[in-house]
């Protein structure tokens, strides 16, 4: 599960990258945060599992609220769409490792 977290925040940080080269400092700060977040979460897991996958679940089922939002603004599946799916799959993953 952690290398999934680990693939999970590779993501986020290539979303600020393109973020970045399309001009949205606001898609270039949240990608980067995200990313950190969620590469905190991996090593919470190490030291307690419990609190690292229910922080990674929370830090998903939040992200995926702002990529449904932003969905359903733009009504386009890439990037957003895709990102709403795979946030969903990683807090659901997440949830589900922890009960």
């Amino acid at each position: 599960m952690q290398m999934a977290l680990i693939i999970y925040g590779c993501i986020l940080f290539s979303g600020a990258y393109f973020g970045m080269r399309a001009g949205s400092k606001v898609s270039l700060y949240l990608g980067i945060i995200s990313g950190l977040l969620i590469f905190t979460t991996v090593y919470l897991t190490t030291k307690s599992p419990y609190y690292g996958y229910l922080c990674a679940a929370v830090i998903s089922g939040v992200l995926s609220l702002v990529f449904l939002i932003r969905v359903s603004k733009t009504r386009k599946f890439m990037p957003a769409g895709m990102l709403l799916v795979i946030s969903v799959g990683v807090c659901v993953a997440n949830w589900l490792q922890i009960h």
